[in-house]
């Protein structure tokens, strides 16, 4: 039907509009070298309201690099696609084949503030979305939900290129300090 958005849109726009957005006009190179280890892969939760979609979201164990920083904290990117989400419960919104099986991957990093007391946040880089399969049109809307996103591939370089472009985004993150504990 013409003006109307593919079944997998919903949750694509959920995913994607979760969190607010990160502008690289305040981003500058990190002060020194710095690195983050997560020795195994971090798993979480974050559901919209009841009866809808649920996901499992998890980053990928590794080290992630400081790539840059503001005034608040500093951003470091992981390597590939640290960042999967997998479909608990399809709701409405998508096919019940999908339950259990990985919705997409992502290039992704940890926001980490300079105030210890504050949570991490993790991030997206747009435009490097995994499609579902069956879904081929999945990583078009990946790339065109919000403006600027453009395709990447997967290297710590490539992770600085599209912070300055602006396609980064927060998604919905673990409650708490529950990733921050996680970290070395």
């Amino acid at each position: 039907m013409k003006g109307r958005l593919p079944p997998f849109a919903a949750p694509l726009v959920a995913i994607l509009l979760a969190a607010c957005s990160i502008v690289p006009a305040n981003l500058k190179a990190p002060s020194r070298e710095l690195r983050l280890e997560l020795a195994e892969p971090f798993i979480y939760e974050a559901s919209g309201s009841p009866g809808a979609v649920r996901f499992e979201r998890a980053l990928a164990a590794g080290t992630y690099h400081a790539i840059r920083e503001d005034a608040d904290g500093v951003f470091f990117h992981g390597s590939g696609s640290c960042y999967s989400v997998k479909v608990l419960d399809p709701g409405s919104a998508l096919e019940e084949e999908l339950r259990g099986r990985i919705w997409t991957t992502m290039e992704c990093g940890i926001y980490l503030p300079n105030d210890a007391d504050l949570p991490a946040k993790v991030y997206v880089v747009l435009g490097t979305a995994s499609p579902p399969p069956g879904e081929p049109n999945a990583a078009l809307l990946y790339s065109a939900v919000l403006p600027g996103a453009s395709k990447m591939q997967g290297a710590v370089h490539s992770g600085f290129a599209a912070l300055e472009r602006g396609n980064f985004n927060f998604v919905p993150s673990p409650p708490g300090n529950v990733l921050r504990q996680r970290l070395r």
